[in-house]
């Protein structure tokens, strides 16, 4: 199983228990989109962090695959098509009264009909 998780800046582990993981083809469109996401840096809060993909292109989003991060925090996406892909997750949680987390990114090629069981994110 993928696994997923958040790191403060002192080395803590934070669960991402809960969180959705996406699985998206990379195409010059989606390289845009988690390279703007990457480029950013640190948001100035988590809500609009969050927001940033609520408006994107619907073709996207219907070729994109989800999977639920389990409570010890791993997921599976099962018999992947072949291709390179986008395996992200927005993570967050409170640190002195304040979100924070944001965006995991990791782009990875994918065999005819593998299972994603070993990712980390």
């Amino acid at each position: 199983m993928g696994q997923a998780f958040g790191r403060t800046k002192g080395g803590d582990i934070k669960s991402a228990a809960g969180f959705t993981v996406h699985l998206d083809r990379v195409t010059p469109y989606s390289s845009a989109v988690f390279k703007a996401l990457h480029d950013h840096g640190p948001w100035e809060d988590a809500e609009t962090e969050a927001n940033t993909m609520k408006d994107l292109n619907p073709v996207m989003l219907g070729c994109r695959r989800n999977a639920q991060v389990d409570l010890s925090g791993h997921f599976t996406f099962k018999t992947v098509p072949f291709g390179d892909y986008f395996a992200s997750i927005y993570i967050r949680w409170q640190s002195r009264g304040h979100w924070t987390g944001g965006w995991q990114i990791k782009r990875i090629r994918v065999f005819a009909g593998q299972d994603i069981n070993d990712l980390i994110l």
